[in-house]
């Protein structure tokens, strides 16, 4: 039996940068796409190939970014330090913390790649996050 979860409960979670690190949750996040995982392969085809087919190997695994869409508000000290952490080209650990019974975690290091606000003048303050992983994912149950 498959079990289904809903999205709503999702953290995202900031580092510190100490020693033991804590992580602070990012306030007002209301969509968080990402990370991804993709595998490289690399083409072993030979003239000797069975059947002339293609074959290959695996090779690099590449994470894909990080995007938030998240309720802006200037005065949060989270959303400060994701613009300080993209000015100072910091790289920080993040974890994604799913609301499942088990609160399945994927921690990972990543830099503020960009950080655009948002303001419609009929909607809410908006930022836009992205952040590039680098490193390994590490999932915990």
């Amino acid at each position: 039996m498959s079990v289904k979860y809903a999205a709503f409960g999702t953290l995202l979670k900031r580092g510190d940068g100490q020693e033991p690190e804590e992580f602070v949750t990012i306030g007002g996040i209301a969509n968080i796409s990402g990370p991804g995982m993709t595998v490289d392969t690399l083409d072993a085809t030979a003239h000797d190939s069975p059947g002339g087919f293609e074959e290959v190997i695996a090779s690099f695994i590449r994470t894909s970014e990080v995007t938030l869409e998240v309720r802006f508000d200037p005065s949060d000290t989270e959303h400060q330090g994701l613009l300080d952490d993209l000015k100072s080209r910091v790289k920080r650990n993040f974890q994604v913390v799913f609301p499942d019974a088990d609160e399945t975690t994927w921690t990972f290091s990543a830099f503020v790649t960009a950080y655009e606000l948002t303001a419609p003048h009929d909607g809410l303050l908006g930022l836009n996050v992205t952040l590039k992983p680098t490193g390994p994912i590490e999932v915990e149950a």
